[in-house]
């Protein structure tokens, strides 16, 4: 059976049609026809009246989108004058006049005029352009939509690319972190808006640590202030665990033995500043050589993983007693903690990728050739001057990508990206163009 579309170009051909018709046009010639038949093939009557409730359900759609858009410039205009009597109740229905009709009820000139013979956007104004921005500036979703992806597919798929884009610059270094179990730096340098090579991404970190350590030492202040102490002897839980499991190997209960002591002086301090507690657990995890960390940052032997868990005790303990002088304050520290954390550790990495970079030869080996190719393109066009501009066109255009491709170029182009996709801009534009389009045509007059 053929489709709806090529029963109307049939019609509109028998009918030597040039102009097209409109969607109520379309349906009503086709339920005209008693027995409609088009190229050899009965048509069924009921699909004309089944595309006429679909009719019917997108103008209603429209309305519902339109209507809080529709009160807000309704009222707008009731107060510069230009509103009439019945388009608060039209506005009521979802079927207010646009800010296009409304502007041309103020006496605002079309200004420049698109010729209607250019398709698609023959015939519109320099007012329909402005009436359009406007219906998009009223509508309260396209407010509220910046921070609510649900309410912008689109736009929130713009913004999930733009920080995939932004993170795959900082790929390398991540996947160092993620073996040492810390979170990814990019999402840190993402938030805070940093863009850059490396070197100027690796400075970026280390300003951002700095400010996370002063926050957490300022937490720190406001702790011990607030009578925040640490019980020593109530924090090494997890650590005794880990020394009973040591202690059930026959061959290390010398090792047992030393830990115990080790412990032992910990618990003996009794009731301890905060500050102090945290100044031991960073020695703790510091005393931790590189070669500790397996994949996704497992510590790798059994003294290895008591010093961690001790770690993790003491760092428990002081998020603990700082939310017992004051709810929450546990939580700030730990995420000033986790940042610091992140930064030191992302250090060496970006030590690394800073000398790859610096490292990479401006020329590389295809750089002659792919110049000496456009250059050749360029000859057999306009002789050595073409050669030149080929030449030059074709080196110029595989820099660009290169940086495109860069740590640079990938960072500022995904955190573009990501900007442009939740100001939600993208799906109100879209939302506009969708209630205009189904709108009745007398409404869009």
């Amino acid at each position: 059976m053929p489709t709806r579309e090529q029963m109307i170009a049939e019609l509109r051909a028998a009918q030597g049609q040039t102009q097209k018709p409109s969607r109520e046009q379309m349906i009503a010639e086709l339920k005209a026809l008693k027995s409609p038949t088009v190229m050899g093939l009965k048509a069924d009557p009921s699909m004309f009246e089944q595309h006429d409730l679909l009719g019917e359900g997108l103008e209603l759609g429209a309305r519902v989108l339109d209507f809080p858009g529709g009160l807000i410039r309704t009222g707008a205009a009731g107060l510069m004058g230009v509103a009439g009597k019945g388009d608060f109740k039209e506005a009521l229905s979802g079927q207010a006049p646009t800010s296009a009709q409304y502007l041309e009820r103020g006496g605002v000139s079309p200004g420049f005029e698109v010729p209607k013979d250019v398709p698609v956007v023959g015939g519109l104004t320099g007012r329909d352009v402005e009436g359009f921005a406007l219906d998009v500036a009223s509508d309260p979703l396209t407010l509220l939509s910046k921070g609510y992806r649900a309410l912008r597919p689109a736009g929130g798929a713009v913004e999930r690319a733009g920080e995939n884009v932004y993170k795959s610059g900082l790929k390398n270094v991540d996947k160092q972190l993620s073996e040492k179990g810390k979170k990814p730096i990019a999402d840190l340098l993402l938030e805070e808006r940093k863009t850059g090579n490396m070197a100027k991404l690796s400075e970026d970190s280390q300003k951002i640590g700095a400010a996370a350590k002063k926050e957490r030492d300022a937490l720190y202040s406001q702790a011990s202030d607030a009578g925040a102490v640490v019980d020593m002897t109530k924090v090494a839980s997890g650590a005794r665990e880990k020394l009973a499991k040591i202690r059930e190997n026959p061959g290390m209960r010398d090792a047992a033995d030393r830990l115990e002591e080790f412990l032992s002086k910990y618990e003996a301090e009794g009731f301890v500043d905060i500050q102090a507690v945290s100044d031991w657990k960073t020695a703790l995890y510091d005393s931790l050589p590189q070669n500790a960390f397996g994949p996704n940052g497992k510590v790798k032997g059994p003294i290895k993983a008591f010093e961690k868990t001790l770690a993790n005790d003491f760092k428990t303990a002081i998020e603990k007693s700082a939310d017992d002088v004051a709810p929450g304050l546990g939580k700030k520290i730990s995420q000033a903690n986790e940042k610091m954390s992140t930064v030191i550790e992302a250090k060496k990495p970006f030590a690394r990728e800073v000398r790859k970079e610096v490292t990479k030869n401006a020329v590389t080996q295809v750089d002659p050739m792919i110049a000496t190719v456009g250059g050749g393109i360029g000859a057999s066009l306009g002789g050595a001057p073409g050669a030149l501009i080929g030449g030059g066109v074709a080196y110029g255009g595989k820099n660009l990508a290169r940086a495109a491709n860069s740590t640079g170029g990938r960072t500022r182009g995904g955190l573009l990206l990501k900007d442009i996709g939740s100001s939600g801009l993208i799906d109100s534009t879209g939302r506009r163009a969708l209630i205009d389009y189904m709108k009745p045509k007398e409404k869009k007059k």
